[in-house]
């Protein structure tokens, strides 16, 4: 009878020191991650507004830009190529969570640099990488083995994706589903989870706000009705996403048939993202586009086609200057399993 209490009370200590380790551990990846990237997205917005508000015709230097940038990441870091969301996943599915450490400046200068004179990507797949680099970069000095560094850089990820879109319990099931294509890791959730918070906690301290800030003046209806509205938006949402993947991959195999040097196809992209915004007459299109997600959801009015140049500019910016993760029309990664 003791041999068991012995036994159970040794089971119990070691479950209750691991939640107390992991716990700790997500503290201090959240504050670490929640910082880095606080920062990162004030700098962003100061930078925006000092060139997009001070220059009428920024966009004028995409070309020069996505040519820089280009070269920047082909000479120093070829890691901190692509989106970033699909290097954080490939770091856990092919590399047990290590990531290179020169990609992280890298990719938060190139990324500067795109958004605040146009290029049309967004802030959370770098943030995603940045977070997963710094959770990988502490793993070397915490002599973590394979599994918990997984387990440590999706902590990571969810601190990152967290400090631009401020949703944390959405980033920290994000973060869990990375581990596994198609299913849950919930060993993940928790850590995941005190990160997250921690690191939504700190981006309010420094004072940066999430993409969607206006709260919807949201008023109730039929609910059978509104239920299949829902469901037909859903499907409907799901078919653009479908068509933008198509768009993502047929935009990416043109520049890849281009057999030129690497960088001189970002002069191109930046060469057709402008002549998009002269036919358009509007520069709607290119940038981040957190002004026309916010005036469609207060309800203001936006082009009714605006989302099908948002998919081309996209598609184009990513495509000429970087190299774009390629995914299937079922939201699979290539080269990982289910």
């Amino acid at each position: 009878m003791k041999k068991f209490l012995k036994k159970d009370m040794v089971e119990e200590s070691i479950m209750i020191g691991s939640t107390i380790k992991w716990i700790l551990l997500s503290i201090f990846v959240g504050l670490t991650v929640g910082f880095a990237i606080g920062i990162f997205v004030k700098i962003v917005a100061a930078g925006e507004g000092i060139v997009q508000q001070g220059f009428k015709y920024y966009y004028l230097l995409l070309p020069v830009i996505f040519f820089i940038c280009s070269l920047i990441v082909l000479k120093l870091a070829p890691d901190a190529e692509g989106h970033g969301t699909e290097k954080a996943i490939e770091s856990i599915h092919k590399r047990a969570g290590k990531m290179d450490v020169k990609a992280m400046p890298v990719k938060l200068f190139t990324t500067f640099l795109t958004i605040i004179f146009g290029g049309s990507v967004g802030e959370e797949g770098p943030a995603t990488q940045i977070g997963a680099g710094i959770a990988s970069f502490f793993s070397r000095f915490l002599n973590m083995n394979d599994i918990d560094r997984k387990r440590f850089v999706i902590c990571g990820i969810s601190a990152g994706f967290v400090g631009v879109f401020g949703s944390p319990v959405g980033a920290a099931v994000f973060a869990a589903e990375v581990l596994y294509i198609g299913r849950f890791s919930y060993l993940s959730l928790l850590p995941a989870l005190i990160s997250s918070y921690v690191s939504y906690s700190v981006g309010r301290f420094l004072g940066t706000k999430p993409l969607l800030i206006y709260l919807v003046d949201f008023k109730r209806s039929n609910p059978s009705m509104m239920f299949i509205k829902m469901v037909a938006f859903g499907v409907f949402i799901g078919i653009l996403a479908n068509i933008f993947i198509i768009i993502v991959n047929s935009i990416e195999a043109f520049f890849k048939k281009l057999k030129i040097y690497k960088p001189v196809k970002g002069i191109i992209g930046g060469i057709i993202l402008i002549a998009i915004v002269i036919i358009s007459g509007s520069t709607d299109s290119i940038g981040m586009g957190e002004e026309i997600i916010n005036k469609a959801v207060t309800g203001e009015s936006v082009g009714r086609f605006a989302f099908i140049g948002k998919m081309i500019t996209s598609s184009v910016t990513l495509a000429s200057g970087a190299k774009w993760w390629n995914t299937n029309p079922y939201g699979v990664y290539r080269g990982y399993s289910r």
